[in-house]
Protein backbone atom coordinates (compact mmCIF):
# COMPACT_ATOMS: atom_id res chain seq x y z
CA UNK A 1 0.00 0.00 0.00
CA UNK A 2 3.07 2.26 0.88
CA UNK A 3 3.87 2.09 -2.72
CA UNK A 4 0.84 2.55 -4.24
CA UNK A 5 0.40 5.92 -1.79
CA UNK A 6 4.32 6.60 -3.33
CA UNK A 7 2.82 6.93 -6.29
CA UNK A 8 -0.41 8.57 -5.74
CA UNK A 9 1.72 11.32 -3.28
CA UNK A 10 4.54 11.61 -6.31
CA UNK A 11 1.43 12.58 -9.27
CA UNK A 12 -0.52 15.21 -6.86
CA UNK A 13 2.73 16.82 -6.75
CA UNK A 14 3.80 16.75 -9.96
CA UNK A 15 0.04 18.24 -10.88
CA UNK A 16 0.58 20.98 -8.32
CA UNK A 17 4.25 21.51 -10.10
CA UNK A 18 1.88 21.97 -13.41
CA UNK A 19 -0.52 24.14 -11.95
CA UNK A 20 2.28 26.73 -10.52
CA UNK A 21 4.20 26.86 -13.80
CA UNK A 22 0.71 27.47 -15.45
CA UNK A 23 0.00 30.41 -12.54
CA UNK A 24 3.07 31.98 -13.53
CA UNK A 25 2.88 32.19 -16.95
CA UNK A 26 -1.02 33.52 -16.83
CA UNK A 27 -1.53 37.10 -17.77
CA UNK A 28 -4.94 37.17 -16.21
CA UNK A 29 -4.81 37.85 -12.33
CA UNK A 30 -7.92 35.52 -12.36
CA UNK A 31 -6.28 32.85 -14.23
CA UNK A 32 -3.29 33.17 -11.79
CA UNK A 33 -5.35 32.86 -8.73
CA UNK A 34 -7.46 29.72 -10.31
CA UNK A 35 -3.88 27.87 -11.31
CA UNK A 36 -2.81 28.93 -7.42
CA UNK A 37 -5.98 27.41 -5.76
CA UNK A 38 -5.50 24.39 -8.03
CA UNK A 39 -1.97 23.84 -7.22
CA UNK A 40 -3.11 24.25 -3.33
CA UNK A 41 -5.37 21.80 -3.63
CA UNK A 42 -3.60 19.23 -5.44
CA UNK A 43 -0.97 19.58 -2.85
CA UNK A 44 -3.37 19.38 0.25
CA UNK A 45 -4.46 16.39 -1.36
CA UNK A 46 -0.83 15.12 -1.58
CA UNK A 47 -0.23 15.22 2.67
CA UNK A 48 -4.01 13.69 3.51
CA UNK A 49 -2.82 10.63 1.25
CA UNK A 50 1.02 10.82 2.89
CA UNK A 51 -1.25 10.97 6.21
CA UNK A 52 -3.48 8.13 5.45
CA UNK A 53 -1.05 5.95 4.26
CA UNK A 54 0.90 6.44 7.79
CA UNK A 55 -2.46 5.96 9.90
CA UNK A 56 -3.23 3.20 7.72
CA UNK A 57 0.42 1.49 8.58
CA UNK A 58 -0.08 2.44 11.96
CA UNK A 59 -3.18 0.04 12.36
CA UNK A 60 -1.76 -2.37 10.25
CA UNK A 61 -3.97 -2.60 7.71
CA UNK A 62 -3.01 -5.12 4.71
CA UNK A 63 -3.24 -3.86 0.92
CA UNK A 64 -6.58 -5.52 0.66
CA UNK A 65 -7.83 -3.64 4.00
CA UNK A 66 -8.70 -0.19 2.76
CA UNK A 67 -11.27 1.80 3.56
CA UNK A 68 -14.70 1.69 1.98
CA UNK A 69 -15.83 4.40 -0.24
CA UNK A 70 -17.99 5.45 2.53
CA UNK A 71 -15.49 5.33 5.35
CA UNK A 72 -13.66 8.01 4.14
CA UNK A 73 -15.07 11.26 4.96
CA UNK A 74 -14.80 9.35 8.64
CA UNK A 75 -11.05 8.64 7.66
CA UNK A 76 -10.49 11.93 6.35
CA UNK A 77 -11.88 13.64 9.45
CA UNK A 78 -9.65 11.03 12.17
CA UNK A 79 -6.68 12.19 9.44
CA UNK A 80 -6.80 16.11 10.26
CA UNK A 81 -7.30 14.90 14.17
CA UNK A 82 -3.81 13.09 13.70
CA UNK A 83 -2.29 16.27 12.36
CA UNK A 84 -3.97 18.50 14.25
CA UNK A 85 -2.06 16.67 17.29
CA UNK A 86 1.29 16.17 15.41
CA UNK A 87 1.33 20.02 13.87
CA UNK A 88 0.40 21.01 18.24
CA UNK A 89 3.21 18.75 19.16
CA UNK A 90 5.47 19.64 16.86
CA UNK A 91 6.16 16.09 16.23
CA UNK A 92 9.12 14.61 13.68
CA UNK A 93 7.32 12.09 12.17
CA UNK A 94 10.50 10.25 10.86
CA UNK A 95 10.03 9.09 14.42
CA UNK A 96 7.08 7.14 14.77
CA UNK A 97 6.82 6.04 18.42
CA UNK A 98 4.58 8.96 19.36
CA UNK A 99 2.72 9.17 15.81
CA UNK A 100 2.29 5.73 16.40
CA UNK A 101 1.08 6.55 19.62
CA UNK A 102 -1.19 9.37 18.68
CA UNK A 103 -3.26 7.34 15.43
CA UNK A 104 -3.83 4.72 17.70
CA UNK A 105 -5.43 6.61 20.53
CA UNK A 106 -7.73 8.27 17.92
CA UNK A 107 -8.77 5.64 16.34
CA UNK A 108 -9.34 3.50 19.23
CA UNK A 109 -11.37 5.88 20.94
CA UNK A 110 -13.39 6.30 17.47
CA UNK A 111 -13.99 2.59 17.39
CA UNK A 112 -15.27 2.63 21.09
CA UNK A 113 -17.63 5.54 19.69
CA UNK A 114 -16.16 9.06 20.38
CA UNK A 115 -17.22 11.03 17.14
CA UNK A 116 -16.31 14.50 18.29
CA UNK A 117 -12.81 15.33 16.59
CA UNK A 118 -12.34 17.90 19.42
CA UNK A 119 -12.52 15.26 21.91
CA UNK A 120 -10.42 13.03 19.89
CA UNK A 121 -7.84 15.63 19.57
CA UNK A 122 -7.62 16.28 23.49
CA UNK A 123 -7.61 12.24 23.63
CA UNK A 124 -4.41 11.99 21.95
CA UNK A 125 -2.85 14.80 23.22
CA UNK A 126 -3.42 13.26 26.88
CA UNK A 127 -1.95 9.90 25.86
CA UNK A 128 1.05 11.38 24.29
CA UNK A 129 1.50 13.48 27.99
CA UNK A 130 1.35 10.69 30.08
Amino acid sequence: MLKLASKHIRNCHERAADCRRRAEVAVDPELQDFWREQEARWLQRAESEDLSSRVSSFVDTEDDDLFMPEAEDGVAALVRVFNRACQTLNLDLSDETLPRKIARTIIVAAIDGESDPERLYERALRAVSN
